[in-house]
This record gives structure tokens, sequence and C-alpha cells, in this order.
């Protein structure tokens, strides 16, 4: 069996309300000829669903948040061979599951937009654990987390200025994922001493790379390129995950792990408490 090559692209856009912004944040999305597209923190709402499908033209997916807050969203690209079998929805617009075939097989994608407040985002991972354990584990060797997760995981590679300390609370939540769902940092795996960033302010100048991919080890031997690239209209820069076919039976040397310590169905999840 072969499966072809696909792109993910992510970015948090920091609110998609103004036409012009959208519009401009589409074009350059289409451009980067990715064939699914997480974008965080969209500021959409339910009445505006129809008006923004139509300016995409292809699929989107929705976690609505409000006009001036949260909300996530999965773009395809047109023609792309993805067929969603279900959703899991956040009513909060911090996350967006969907559980889709593409090239004939099953893979969980989950778009996050974590809270930047320590305690809310440490209930959140918790929360999504929660949810997706009882969920059905055909897809649980092809699994992607991607998105804005607030915080960095490693604080001496993942951030300059401001304080050097682990949030350890985040850490353990996110660590938990990682235990849970067999999924790792594939960025830091493929560059483990750089130090890149997503996101910056100037007063005072902090830099963090707060955006990443988490995929199942199982998705290692297809990984091509791995990459942060400029952004577009935002404070972050975009993640891009590159998947390339291969072939059957052959593999390469595995996943190197740094230690650290239901058709068509859509289904909205509590909010977390």
């Amino acid at each position: 069996m072969v499966s072809d090559d696909f792109k993910l692209l992510s970015l948090n856009v920091r609110g998609l309300s103004n036409f012009k912004k959208r519009r401009a944040v589409f074009t350059w999305c289409r451009k980067q000829k990715a064939s699914i597209i997480f974008l965080q923190e969209t500021h959409s709402t339910i009445d505006k669903e129809k008006q923004w499908k139509a300016e995409w033209g292809a699929p989107i997916e929705f976690s609505h948040g409000s006009s001036s807050a949260r909300g996530v969203t999965i773009l395809l690209r047109n023609g792309f061979d993805c067929k969603i079998k279900r959703k899991i929805v956040d009513p909060m617009g911090r996350y967006i599951g969907i559980k889709a075939e593409i090239m004939d097989e099953n893979y969980l994608l989950v778009n996050v937009y974590a809270p930047n407040n320590d305690s809310q985002s440490a209930k959140f991972y918790e929360h999504i654990v929660n949810v997706l354990k009882k969920e059905d584990q055909i897809y649980e060797d092809r699994i992607i987390f991607g998105g804005d997760f607030n915080c960095p995981l490693n604080p001496s590679l993942d951030k300059m200025g401001g304080l050097l300390t682990t949030r350890k609370k985040i850490f353990d939540q996110i660590e938990n994922i990682q235990n849970v769902f067999n999924v790792h940092d594939v960025w830091r795996i493929k560059h483990p001493n750089q130090k890149s960033f997503t996101w910056s302010q100037k007063s005072p100048f902090i830099f963090c790379r707060l955006d990443y991919w988490l995929i199942s080890d199982s998705l290692y031997d297809m990984v091509g390129n791995v990459e942060i690239v400029s952004d577009i209209k935002t404070d972050h820069s975009a993640i891009t995950l590159q998947l390339h076919k291969i072939e059957e039976g052959v593999k390469g040397p595995g996943f190197w792990k740094m230690n650290t310590s239901m058709l068509n169905d859509t289904v909205y999840i509590d909010e977390v408490k």
C-alpha cells in the first residue's frame, strides 16, 4: 500500500472577523499549498459560517468562540482526499477534533488553542485527555495534535527573555497527553538543540515556541519537513508538517524520545469546568 504526500499547516491568526484580513489570510494559506490547515483564535461565530465557507471555497470545520475571542477551524484544500467520519467540537472554541479517512488511512486530527492561564490550561489539557480516551481507538496509531499550546515545553530551548522556569502544571498535563496517546513533539525531535520561536513580543522582549505538532510515533517514518515559517498579519509564526508516502514494510529506526521527567456525526463536548 502507498500513502501519498500531504502537508499540514497551523497558525494562530489573532482574529479573522475583519473581511480584509480574512481574505489576506485565506489567500496566504492557499499559497502555502497545505492540504490541511489548523487556524486558532479565529473569532468565528455560527452566523458567519456560510460566508466563511464561500470565501474559502472548500470544506471548513468550526469550533466557534465569539467575535472577539477564541475559535478554531480546520480548513481542507479543495479536492483533497479526506472523508470526515466524526467531529468532536468544543463549544467554547478551544479545540476541534476530526476523525477522518485520508487517502485510505484513518487519522485523528486535533486543533488546539490552549488558555494562557496556568490553572485553566492544566484543566483544559486534562479535559482533552478525558474526552479523547472515550473515543474509538481505531485511530490511535495516526494521531496529530497541532496548534497554539501556549506553553514552551523546554524553557532553556523554547524561550528567550522573561522567566525561564518550567510551568509545571501545564507541562505535566502536556506530558500526560504524550504518554496517553503515544505522541511527541516532532519539531524538537528533528531539531534537538535548535532555538527557534513561534511567538514574540517587544515590551519586554520575549520569544517563545508555543506552537507545535504532537504526532504518533508510528508516523515518524512518514515525516519529511517540519518547519517554522513566516507569519501573515499576526504575532505568531506558522508551523508546517510534511508527511511523505512510504511503502508498506519499509521502516526507519523509529522515534527517538526525549526523557522529560460515527459516520458524519458531530459530538459537542461539555465545556471545561
